[in-house]
């Protein structure tokens, strides 16, 4: 069969696992939990050629139940969603929270886009938050700027996602919808000034 299951077992320790996401190398899979804590486990192959997960790091800080958790493209950064009214940034080298983002009500769900340029959170207050993230690599990790917050959802925000070309944004939502937005405007505002200065025709109609 095309098919092949492994179960993978946890040590033991306290809460549910809500949520997961494997590295981008395929090495780690982060988990999220109700005991507020975020591990990082790796992916080791046994002697019989199965894998089995070893606990590298618990990341503690959130004081609630984690609900989402999402690596970057390149794997540097973590970020996770919690019902703890935040969602938080973690460096996956030093292991350490980089920035925490507040939302003042529950958060349930982050993404990425595929540049690693944005991170896209969805929260009980109905709204979409866009957040930049260029500043990070610059060595200061200024805090992201929040630079998107979209509204139009009459209910929480479950879920978020990004296009494979990270052109737009969709989110779903508890009020039986999803939405999609432009994730970056700048394309658009250039077209438009060009038309307006007289360098370019109209399309045709």
């Amino acid at each position: 069969s095309w098919r092949k299951e492994e179960v993978l077992s946890l040590p033991d320790y306290p809460g549910r696992v809500y949520t997961l996401d494997y590295s981008p190398d395929g090495r780690f899979i982060a988990t999220g939990h109700t005991d507020h804590n975020v591990r990082l486990w790796e992916l080791e192959p046994t002697e019989e050629g199965a894998l089995e997960l070893t606990n590298v790091v618990t990341l503690s800080g959130h004081t609630e139940a984690l609900f989402r958790v999402a690596f970057s493209p390149d794997g540097r950064y973590l970020a996770s969603a919690s019902w703890d009214n935040t969602a938080r940034l973690w460096d996956t080298e030093t292991l350490t929270t980089v920035h925490t983002l507040e939302h003042g009500s529950f958060v349930y769900s982050v993404a990425f886009d595929p540049t690693g340029r944005y991170l896209a959170t969805g929260a009980r207050d109905a709204m979409v938050r866009l957040w930049d993230l260029s500043n990070l690599s610059r060595g200061a990790r200024p805090a992201p700027e929040l630079i998107g917050l979209y509204p139009g959802h009459s209910d929480l925000v479950w879920d978020v996602a990004f296009s494979p070309d990270g052109t737009y944004l969709a989110s779903s939502s508890w009020d039986q919808t999803i939405r999609r937005y432009l994730v970056n405007f700048e394309d658009v505002w250039a077209l438009s000034d060009v038309y307006l200065e007289g360098e370019a025709s109209a399309p045709p109609e």
